[in-house]
């Protein structure tokens, strides 16, 4: 673990010191911690490199912690957030933004993202729960697969209709390119208290992978387990 954070931080310097414009390690330094709002290559790391630096830690963090409670939930070492139809929501929600508002803000569309992707949670976990034997690992990962592919095909569908398909690619794919300070201070929150969820679950979450009827007989309340689960995932 200390390795790994010795690496990340080490990441971290790198991508902030390298780039187009040549930059030293002091500049870095100065530029976050005696920031001169005069000096260009301060600009630079303040206002560009260092929030895609930041937004790349977080969401990989998130995306790992996600995939983790998603592979303890459905006992599949491949499971990943795209089984709950998160993905697949949040695209087809920034696509029918795109359609209904052109116009719409950077922040505007993270909104409708949540919502999509807590619209196909909501869809899988609804499908499974009313099902004949309740929430099951094998309900919520096919339960899922269809409802991701039906809102990957509606996305797809307006995308086309509309000609805005290069713009829904663009999300789909994510980058930290066009990432700003404000938008990291927006996402922090959620993805924190995401992590903060998923650690305090963690426990739960170990036990559940052993099996459902194992996880019943030690007493775990796994519908509740795993509805805690898919919102530390949709955060």
């Amino acid at each position: 673990m200390i390795v790994g954070l010795a690496c990340l931080l080490v990441s971290i310097i790198a991508s902030i010191n390298l780039g187009a414009a040549g930059l030293s390690y002091r500049d870095v330094y100065n530029a976050l911690f005696q920031f001169d709002e005069d000096n260009p290559a301060h600009t630079i790391i303040r206002q560009l490199r260092f929030p895609r630096a930041i937004a790349a830690v977080c969401v990989g963090a998130a995306l790992a912690v996600s995939g983790a409670i998603m592979q303890g939930m459905t006992r599949n070492p491949l499971a990943d957030p795209s089984i709950l139809g998160v993905t697949a929501g949040s695209s087809f929600f920034i696509a029918i933004a795109l359609v209904v508002m052109p116009g719409i803000t950077y922040l505007g569309l993270m909104m409708f993202s949540f919502a999509g992707a807590g619209l196909g949670a909501a869809l899988v976990f609804g499908i499974t729960s009313y099902s004949r034997g309740g929430i099951t690992p094998v309900k919520l990962a096919l339960a899922g697969s269809a409802i991701a592919s039906l809102l990957s095909s509606l996305s797809t569908a307006v995308g086309i209709k509309f000609n805005i398909s290069k713009d829904i690619s663009y999300w789909f794919a994510g980058g930290v390119s066009s990432v700003q300070p404000q938008h990291v201070l927006f996402t922090l929150p959620f993805i924190v208290v995401g992590i903060l969820v998923a650690l305090v679950l963690s426990r739960s979450i170990s036990i559940l992978s052993l099996g459902e009827e194992v996880a019943k007989g030690l007493g775990q309340n796994t519908g509740i387990v795993k509805l805690i689960g898919m919102i530390a995932v949709l955060l």
